[in-house]
């Protein structure tokens, strides 16, 4: 206003105000009811008339309320972000959403009030206003803003197409040496946008009536300019780098397009361990990473994307290192330029630090693990020789043909040690890969010469945990024993398929043969062998249960709970 009020002076115009939203003000100027706009952002392609001379450089700024875990655009996603409807920042947000794959929910309303509003009141996540509306109303709102800024634009005066050029000539012409003059009323304007507090009603109008026309006659005009003199904060309260960036947790840096940081917070100074933040202005950004090849490549990512995040070990001022999480977007003006890059930067050297030695620790108890296994294996298979050995000595066929079958069971206790050896999983087996191992090493040892039965593996994908492995693969291993045994008599021709399937939370596991079949009177729940019996106890000890079909040949289903699977 005051700036205003300095150009009626010289101009000798008389000013008159009214109050309206910012969107009924747009139409309002296009229309002709308004001669000249305060505060619109410089964009060539409305049907507006600009001053050639601009107002100040705003941008747009993301706020949120305390405790949001808000940084980055990333951080947006998911959620949902107010925006004035008619601001040209909102434009370039959607922009933004769509250059970087991000899926947030936008929703407008009429005006920055309308999205504090909405912001305060928990309906959104976060809220987006210009840089001069947040310094001025975010405190009085609770808000906080985040490091997430973009859009620089020029703020100008503007008039309908066509009309009023003697206002902005005006204009024009204060302008330039204003600036220059600490004093003037345009500093001291500038100085309370920037810092002062504004009331609920504004924005405001200025209704201008120019005089020195011919016959008498008076040309009219509008201006809006902000009413931010009512209140004014104390000095603390002024300063906005104290209430967001400078206060923040995270290192915060500004740079220019070339790489060469102009502010850097207090969080900065303290991570890279600096003995103030001029010991950072004016340095080449590659100064502080350990690796230069790779924060080269960042920024070459940086400016061709506008963003990078990643990681990158930082090389402090004492000497030491640190690992860096870092996230930094370019900002652009208007015409696409860079205007600087802005970079927030959180020390993870502890949690890589705690990474490092879990995963220092899992490899140990890997490599624990996978010794056990191998001296069981190997302590069993000792044992596995020495009843191969003592087989041999035995005189009477049916004791050696009982030693070499519990030395069956034994090998099959020790593939499930030695899958496990050879497993980059530790706490599972493949189990069509455990029965394909099985079958092989028995059908030589049972069908000396060339065997003339096949064994086929159907199914794919299912593992088990080793406690549920070791009773199956003996299951397994004790039917496999029987149909080699009994199934094909006289060097008869025949297949055997072990089929695994899980249904309705259930796993199956049946072996089936085309061989001669069970003899009319065998009863599988009632016989006295050992090895059904051993079945029939391992079964149980899985929770699970037996179906035996008979003819053509025999089938054998287990079945136990598909829960004790692991995926």
């Amino acid at each position: 206003m005051a700036v205003l009020d300095e150009i009626a002076k010289r101009e000798n115009w008389r000013i008159s105000r009214i109050t309206a939203s910012w969107s009924d003000l747009l139409t309002q100027l296009g229309d002709g009811k308004i001669d000249v706009l305060e505060g619109i952002t410089y964009a060539p392609a409305q049907d507006f008339e600009f001053s050639n001379e601009r107002l100040m450089t705003n941008w747009a700024v993301v706020y949120v309320r305390p405790g949001t875990p808000i940084s980055s655009l990333p951080d947006l996603e998911g959620g949902t972000i107010a925006v004035s409807e008619r601001s040209a920042h909102t434009r370039e947000l959607y922009r933004l959403r769509e250059a970087f794959g991000l899926d947030f929910t936008v929703v407008c309303g009429s005006g920055f009030w309308w999205v504090f509003d909405e912001l305060s009141s928990g309906k959104v996540s976060a809220g987006l206003v210009s840089r001069t509306f947040g310094i001025g109303q975010a405190e009085r709102y609770g808000l906080i803003p985040t490091p997430i800024v973009f859009d620089a634009q020029e703020v100008r005066y503007a008039t309908r197409q066509g009309a009023n050029q003697d206002i902005l000539a005006a204009i024009d012409r204060y302008l330039p040496n204003a600036r220059g003059d600490p004093a003037s009323a345009y500093n001291r304007a500038l100085q309370r946008w920037i810092g002062g507090q504004t009331d609920r009603t504004i924005p405001v109008w200025l209704w201008l009536l120019a005089s020195g026309l011919a016959m008498g006659l008076a040309a009219t005009g509008i201006v809006i300019v902000r009413d931010i003199g009512r209140r004014r904060r104390t000095r603390a309260t002024l300063r906005i780098k104290d209430d967001a960036i400078e206060s923040s947790i995270n290192g915060i840096a500004l740079a220019s397009p070339t790489g060469q940081p102009f502010y850097v917070n207090q969080a900065f100074v303290h991570l890279w361990r600096l003995p103030g933040a001029e010991a950072a202005i004016g340095r080449s950004l590659l100064e502080f990473w350990e690796d230069t090849d790779d924060a080269q490549a960042a920024l070459k990512t940086l400016s061709r994307q506008g963003y990078w995040q990643g990681e990158l070990r930082a090389r402090r001022h004492d000497g030491s290192v640190a690992d860096v999480q870092v996230s930094a977007h370019t900002i652009r003006d208007t015409a696409g330029n860079s205007v600087c890059m802005m970079g927030s930067f959180v020390d993870v050297s502890a949690r890589k630090q705690a990474e490092r030695e879990l995963r220092r620790s899992l490899s140990e108890k890997d490599t624990l693990l996978r010794e056990i296994h191998h001296r069981v294996k190997n302590n069993l298979q000792i044992i596995a020789s020495l009843l191969y050995f003592q087989a041999k000595k035995v005189k009477y066929p049916d004791d050696q043909r009982v030693i070499m079958d519990g030395r069956e069971r034994l090998r099959a206790m020790i593939l499930v040690h030695e899958k496990l050896y050879q497993s980059d999983e530790l706490a599972s087996i493949r189990v069509e890969d455990y029965i394909q191992t099985l079958a092989a090493q028995l059908v030589p040892a049972h069908l000396p010469g060339a065997s003339k039965i096949t064994i086929r593996i159907e199914g794919g994908g299912h593992t088990l945990p080793v406690d549920v492995m070791q009773p199956c693969g003996m299951i397994v291993c004790e039917l496999l024993l029987n149909c080699l045994k009994y199934a094909f008599p006289n060097g008869q021709d025949g297949e055997i398929v072990v089929r695994v399937t899980d249904a309705d939370g259930r796993m199956s596991v049946t072996i089936s043969d085309n061989g001669v079949g069970l003899p009319a009177d065998f009863d599988p729940t009632a016989a006295t062998s050992f090895g059904w019996q051993l079945i029939d106890t391992l079964v149980t000890q899985i929770g699970g249960s037996i179906a035996v079909a008979r003819g053509p040949g025999t089938s054998v289903t287990i079945s136990f709970p598909f829960s004790q699977v692991i995926p």
